[in-house]
């Protein structure tokens, strides 16, 4: 019975805020399962969940408006396209456009219940887990700190004996406040040759802030190094001898002692003798000579986030790398990968259009690369399923027609060509 009750204890808890395991009522998940549009037969327009980028997959209904309730998906499609004209005036733009942006299969099939935090749709404990855990985070208002965030305060804490900042009183004093937040800091970092402006509202993070600053400040990556980890370096002194000596920090201090290490850096650095740096080129990709009688099709993609436009690029080239054909078009999408997605989908269909018999299909996308030879849902979000099958059908039954993944930098003509779609 003790043993028993051990092993009751390690794996469940009655406290729900422990990490422990529990049961969960399934009606509070209920937002976030969605429908895989395929014939459409068994989604309701207005009562079931099925758009993709749409507040919990759901289209709103004007009751100002009168609607058909009732009305079926399925009575949106015409000849597997999509014609939304019986509810082109009764709901808004914004959602005529997301329902067009879903790829619809040339073949029928059935309906499907995803499971939405999933990238691929299939439920899974760990899934649910994740939704649980973001669910009380988002109705808390608390966000988890990274692992190193937490190593490096609960550090810094064990070496402070009080946690209110000593110096300005008004703040606990973690390490953003320490080096970047603290007022005298502020007028440190500020009063400098680089005059950086610290704003609370866009420090969550020392090492963030670090990264962003090296980021922004890229042209002259020496200079800004060096005179980050001087200031960060006499702030740090400052505040021990604070700690010690009882001697208030001073920003021109601060401000002078960064001075005198970036000068002595300079001067030092200056005394030896710089060795040649040899940069290397860039990994070059080189044409590779095809069989005779083989032609090659380079996708690619250009996509908007703020408007969802986007544009797909194809150029076909012989066994020699000579230019035969290309085909730009313009398309709407939900993300970079749909847009990648229609690229392929439309290289598939030129294959048959075209009349070619031996191509290889090549693109520069990893995970839709084997999403395509493996035919693997697991690499592809649920709601491009019905495309993935409009690419993998199609050439399964022809041996000659194959995928190959290059570099970016061998892409670069098909990219162009999407971009001026």
């Amino acid at each position: 019975m003790a043993l028993d009750s051990l092993v009751s204890n390690f794996f469940w808890s009655n406290s729900d805020g422990s990490g422990k395991i529990h049961w969960a009522a399934w009606k509070n998940y209920r937002n976030l399962k969605t429908r895989e549009v395929g014939t459409g037969h068994y989604i309701d327009v207005f009562k079931d969940p099925w758009v993709p980028a749409a507040k919990q997959f759901r289209i709103p209904v004007n009751n100002d408006i009168s609607v058909n309730q009732d009305m079926v998906v399925a009575d949106l499609v015409q000849e597997r396209s999509w014609n939304l004209q019986p509810i082109n005036r009764k709901i808004d733009k914004l959602y005529l456009d997301l329902i067009s942006k879903i790829p619809l299969t040339s073949s029928p099939r059935a309906d499907k219940l995803m499971w939405a935090p999933a990238r691929d749709g299939t439920y899974s404990v760990k899934a649910g887990y994740r939704a649980k855990t973001s669910a009380i985070e988002g109705r808390t208002g608390v966000t988890r700190a990274s692992p190193s965030k937490k190593v490096d305060t609960r550090i810094w804490r064990r070496c402070a004996s009080n946690p209110v900042c000593p110096v300005c009183g008004d703040e606990t004093e973690s390490l953003e406040h320490l080096f970047l937040l603290c007022n005298w800091v502020k007028v440190a970092w500020f009063g400098y040759s680089m005059g950086i402006y610290i704003s609370p509202r866009n420090i969550k993070n020392l090492g963030f802030w670090l990264e962003e600053f090296q980021l922004l400040n890229d042209s002259d990556f020496d200079y800004s190094k060096a005179y980050v980890a001087s200031m960060l370096w006499a702030i740090w002194k400052l505040r021990c001898r604070m700690t010690f000596e009882q001697v208030e920090p001073s920003p021109s201090e601060a401000m002078e002692m960064t001075n005198r290490a970036m000068k002595e850096y300079w001067e030092v650095n200056s005394l030896f003798p710089k060795a040649p740096t040899f940069a290397e080129p860039e990994a070059s990709y080189k044409w590779r000579k095809l069989q005779s009688h083989t032609l090659k099709l380079n996708c690619d993609d250009a996509f908007c986030k703020k408007n969802g436009k986007g544009g797909i690029g194809i150029v076909c080239r012989d066994s020699e790398g000579l230019f035969i054909k290309g085909w730009a078009e313009q398309v709407s999408a939900y993300s970079a990968f749909h847009t990648e997605m229609l690229a392929i989908c439309k290289a598939v269909q030129l294959v048959e259009e075209w009349g070619m018999q031996s191509v290889i299909i090549e693109m520069d996308c990893q995970d839709l690369y084997k999403a395509v030879t493996q035919c693997s849902f697991r690499h592809c979000p649920w709601s491009l399923h019905g495309l993935l099958i409009e690419i993998t059908d199609p050439v399964q039954n022809r041996s000659l027609v194959s995928f190959s993944l290059i570099p970016r930098e061998g892409n670069s003509t098909a990219d162009r060509l999407a971009a001026l779609a």
